[in-house]
């Protein structure tokens, strides 16, 4: 698909009514325009194209909790849908999802979503993300549904569940600070569309929760009797998920039919990362706080072993034949390349470190531990496994390293503080959230 072509306008447009879908349309026949969708009721604001700053117009409408919100599927005049590749980068700093092309770098569209979003994950046809809004002074209740192919914020879905109560009252209960996210198939012949559901880990209850989409309702959740949950991951049956539960030091086993807790295993100290092998059945976990892998036996659901890696590592994913391992060491600044089979470290891919002066501009909690490092995030790969992202949230940076020769062959500009990584690589027949 073409990328999005300039627009050409010599004004700008602002409106204020409230719950209407409004169109804006700001730049200047030689400058960069951005043409956003928005909802002043609090649905969001999706800006397409444009190579402006990565911040849109103040005053651009969040996602409220407590309320769904549907954006209409209306899109400026001359716009054409978003590339079919795609970097998703998530901007806790920004409340932001923004896209890039993977070939030019450029930014390609900018979804306003709501407060401190942390996560995103991508449905298998490309065509859907969700973001998590974890929150920030205040802790978040929503996730944001985005169509990719038509470029559209779609709705904002409240993280709540109403009990019946004998009375016949209903008492409804929020669950705050979703953390991770990860789609999950659907029933077969689920009317929805096999892309239609999510699982969302919420930090403070400790809970894992099964989101419909279509329906914008949480339909299924689990209490995982563990605190600060972080990362979610599903097995090659699709019958489990496994959370990474920070607080606790745990991972916690939920059988999906059932939304039933089953087990909870022991990892080391402060597990985030999960990711399952691609060929084993046995998923690894990064322990932040001490500094290792734990690797659990999906069979007997217990740790077969626990190894050293880098410095307070956050993230992991595999190569698409599971040889190798990408770990990334937030506080090295670093990432990891790790032999399976071996445990061996392959090669260390470093980083660029950050100047004193954006050392000093973005201060950390214990500066002696981390020094100059760039404070990288997420890693992220291309589905041909030939390139990889790296985000560093220090420096504002999107790292591209060459897998052949592991060498950062470009730094792309990222929005504030990046903290999440997707791709998405929208497929010709993805059809749309069916309600």
């Amino acid at each position: 698909m073409a990328p999005l072509p300039k627009l050409h306008c010599l004004t700008l447009a602002t409106f204020a009514l409230v719950g209407t879908t409004i169109l804006s349309v700001a730049g200047s026949a030689d400058g960069p325009v951005e043409a956003s969708v928005r909802v002043a009721g609090g649905g969001g604001t999706a800006v397409l194209g444009g190579t402006g700053p990565e911040n849109p117009a103040k005053g651009a409408a969040r996602g409220a909790p407590g309320a769904t919100t549907e954006v209409q599927p209306e899109r400026a005049e001359g716009a054409t849908a978003a590339p079919s590749d795609s970097i998703l980068v998530v901007s806790a700093k920004e409340n932001a999802l923004v896209l890039k092309d993977p070939v030019s770098g450029e930014r390609t569209a900018f979804f306003r979503v709501g407060t401190s979003p942390n996560a995103v994950a991508v449905s298998k046809d490309g065509r859907t993300a969700v973001v998590t809004n974890r929150g920030e002074r205040i802790s978040g209740t929503t996730i944001c549904v985005v169509d990719l192919y038509a470029t559209n914020l779609v709705r904002t879905i409240p993280l709540e569940v109403q009990t019946k109560n004998p009375d016949r009252s209903v008492t409804t209960r929020f669950y705050h600070r979703p953390s991770g996210v990860t789609f999950v198939n659907s029933p077969s012949g689920h009317s929805s569309g096999a892309d239609s559901r999510v699982l969302v880990s919420c930090a403070i209850e400790g809970a894992l929760l099964l989101v419909d989409l279509a329906e914008a309702r949480v339909i299924g959740h689990c209490e995982l009797e563990a605190a600060d949950s972080h990362d979610v991951a599903v097995d090659h049956s699709g019958q489990f998920a496994y959370v990474a539960n920070k607080g606790s030091g745990t991972v916690s086993v939920v059988q999906l039919d059932r939304m039933r807790l089953v087990g909870s295993i022991q990892a080391g100290g402060g597990p985030r990362g999960i990711a399952v092998h691609p060929k084993k059945d046995e998923i690894w976990v990064t322990n932040a706080a001490t500094n290792s892998i734990s690797v659990i036996d999906l069979k007997t659901q217990k740790e077969s072993m626990e190894f050293a890696c880098g410095a307070m590592p956050v993230d992991i994913c595999f190569s698409a034949d599971g040889a190798l391992a990408y770990v990334v060491n937030t506080q090295e600044g670093d990432v990891s390349v790790i032999e399976t089979e071996t445990l061996r470290v392959h090669i260390v891919i470093k980083l660029e470190r950050v100047t004193p002066m954006q050392a000093k501009l973005r201060p950390v909690k214990m500066p002696g531990h981390f020094g100059r490092s760039p404070l990288p995030t997420r890693i992220l790969l291309n589905p041909e496994g030939t390139l990889a992202w790296i985000a560093t949230r220090r420096d504002d940076r999107i790292h591209e390293v060459d897998l052949e020769t592991y060498s950062v062959i470009r730094t792309l500009s990222a929005p504030t503080a990046p903290d999440d990584l997707g791709w998405s690589r929208v497929q010709s027949s993805a059809a749309p959230l069916r309600r």
